[in-house]
């Protein structure tokens, strides 16, 4: 009877006395647990900011397995937020190490110096080298100290060791001389192996004349600098063993002798591997200089002052035949 009514009235929906429910928005709350996730995730939202890197990483393709899979994004997110700041690596730990893995031949020797400068082009190799390259140590016969510095190679100490290299390479340069693939200009009048005691690497070098490089490392080119303004307002500050004066410690051109080139390349070859590079690092480095087509008890090259204002005096690379001090010829 309620239905005839109803059409008497025009309803025409048969349906129209029928309660229906509300319908509800989708972003109604789902419940009390929902409630509870959502105030957590506010509340690390006030405290920290979030994290959100799903733009920056590529997604996984990988299927997550059903257990481990997140109820929803609001989960995830929380999850990722949860994660203590201590548990994430630091950028110091992943990108600039103190003590980078060290590169491996598949031999099992260490790979050589990288070849090339920062610009690209590749380093000036010392005459030997083209006929007899330096050789390559192997990680397995390397000690070290507690701050990771070579100690020994082969059972054999760090300074003993490049001495006894020291001598082949000069054995080498004479040898060369002899049967004429190195002429003596090409080699005179000094060169120098350099042992990075950090990454373990060598180096070696000759004299360049007067042609100063234009890629000194910068931990090196502050240095020289300094020596040029120096000598700028004290054109004569020195008085060398000839009797003319100068204003450098050395005669020579600063920045062109071999230890100073084998250090530069050094330093550069440290950035280029990750590791830190700044004045200390030149504590790390041993050097032996010689005068190859002298007498073996005269064949020792101390680094001239030039190169010790350069390289560090007291501090600085280790010179096994040691430092002439900046002020050899300074006028008192």
């Amino acid at each position: 009877m309620a239905a005839l009514d109803r059409r008497a009235l025009g309803d025409s929906d048969p349906s129209a006395g029928v309660e229906r429910p509300t319908p509800q928005p989708a972003s109604a709350p789902r419940g009390e647990a929902w409630d509870r996730l959502q105030s957590k995730l506010d509340a690390l939202d006030r405290h920290r900011p979030a994290i959100d890197d799903e733009a920056a990483t590529p997604p996984d393709r990988t299927p997550t397995p059903a257990w481990d899979a997140p109820e929803s994004p609001l989960e995830a997110k929380l999850a990722r937020l949860s994660t203590p700041r201590s548990e994430a690596p630091s950028p110091r730990a992943t990108e600039r190490p103190d003590h980078p893995a060290s590169p491996e031949q598949p031999d099992g020797g260490r790979q050589e110096a990288p070849s090339r400068k920062p610009d690209g082009s590749p380093w000036p190799e010392s005459p030997l080298s083209d006929v007899r390259p330096l050789p390559r140590t192997r990680e397995a016969e390397l000690r070290r100290d507690e701050r990771g510095l070579l100690e020994s190679i082969g059972g054999r100490p760090a300074r003993e060791y490049l001495q006894a290299l020291t001598d082949e390479r000069v054995q080498g340069y004479r040898d060369a001389r002899q049967d004429g693939t190195i002429p003596k200009s090409r080699a005179a009048p000094v060169t120098s192996v350099l042992l990075d005691r950090r990454t373990g690497l060598l180096y070696e070098a000759v004299n360049r004349g007067k042609e100063v490089p234009d890629d000194l490392h910068p931990v090196l080119q502050s240095r020289l600098d300094e020596l040029r303004a120096t000598a700028r307002a004290r054109p004569d500050g020195y008085q060398y063993a000839d009797g003319t004066r100068g204003g450098y410690p050395h005669f020579s051109t600063p920045g062109t002798h071999a230890e100073v080139q084998n250090t530069s390349r050094a330093l550069h070859d440290r950035e280029a591997m990750g590791y830190q590079v700044n004045v200390g690092s030149l504590d790390e480095m041993l050097v032996d200089n010689r005068f190859p087509y002298r007498p073996d008890s005269k064949s020792s090259a101390p680094c001239c002052p030039n190169c010790t204002a350069i390289l560090g005096g007291e501090t600085g690379v280790d010179s096994l035949p040691g430092k002439l001090p900046v002020d050899e010829w300074m006028r008192r």
